[in-house]
């Protein structure tokens, strides 16, 4: 992993919000000495995509002596299931400072990549989550250039993400004349993860015979559990003299070309994350049940 992958930030004032439910924050967040005190107030994980996700650990540095302490490195070992991943021993080229009998706070982020994961724990591929433990220490100066280590211990959990995908199903021809046709497309959507998500909206444009005859929102609320999928609908009122003979032509001669495309708003236990899909295939029409 590149050094730049890693960056510990500055906040000035305690951090906002609530831990996502996968991420809140456990006691080994937690490390006390009689002057210096280090503690996890709340994880998050701000991006999570087939490609690898990262994790940010929200940090509340305490000084409780009569003069000035400053941040200057930090250096820990990550471990995901109890197997060594990354090893970093990092200066801060500008000390953080915390006031004598003040506080402040900062956030140290965590990327982690598929590919290099799987290349160092060949075993993590199949899982559906894996947990990782992050054990070091933060090392602080005052004035006077004399050193103080604070132990660290950090751990959170992660899931393995293998996107989410569409499954084109027959469309339902209601009516069908050279003026227009009352229809309804179905689709489903695919959940190959171990684990369950949310489908708050997906956003979507739909193209039928090239032509984009339908966008909107669908799909709200709908919850799907791993490794199921689960169908939505999109009804369609189709004006073929203002959409044009060849969706015309293209509904009469099944099966029909088809793409459907855009981005689902994907609720998990580790928080919510954007997921786009492009999905292009043929579908046959079948006439109401």
């Amino acid at each position: 992993m590149k050094r730049t992958a890693l960056l510990l930030t500055l906040l000035g004032t305690a951090a906002a919000g609530l831990a996502s439910p996968g991420l809140a924050p456990s006691a080994q967040g937690q490390a006390l000495t009689s002057e210096i005190r280090v503690e996890l107030r709340e994880k998050r994980m701000p991006e999570l995509t087939t490609e690898g996700l990262s994790i940010k650990f929200f940090l509340g540095l305490t000084n409780a002596t009569s003069v000035p302490q400053s941040l200057i490195r930090y250096r820990y070992r990550a471990y995901v299931d109890e197997t060594e991943y990354l090893a970093l021993d990092a200066p801060l080229d500008e000390p953080i400072p915390v006031a004598a009998k003040g506080q402040t706070s900062i956030v140290l982020p965590l990327r982690i990549t598929y590919a290099n994961l799987f290349a160092a724990i060949p075993g993590a591929q199949g899982r559906d989550q894996a947990a990782c433990l992050l054990v070091g220490e933060l090392v602080f100066q005052d004035e006077r250039r004399r050193e103080k280590r604070v132990p660290l211990s950090l751990s959170a959990d992660f899931p393995i993400f293998r996107g989410l995908d569409l499954h084109v199903l027959p469309i339902e021809a209601r009516s069908l004349t050279l003026g227009g046709a009352d229809a309804v497309f179905k689709a489903a959507i695919m959940n190959p993860n171990g684990f369950p998500v949310t489908v708050r909206g997906f956003r979507y444009q739909l193209d039928l015979v090239g032509k984009t005859v339908s966008e909107g929102t669908t799909a709200e609320g709908m919850a799907v559990e791993g490794r199921r999928e689960k169908e939505f609908s999109v009804p369609l009122l189709l004006d073929f003299f203002a959409l044009g003979r060849e969706l015309y032509d293209g509904l009469m001669q099944p099966p029909v070309a088809v793409r459907i495309s855009g981005t689902i708003e994907m609720e998990t236990a580790w928080g919510t994350f954007p997921v786009s899909l492009d999905k292009s295939d043929r579908a046959p029409m079948k006439s109401p049940e």
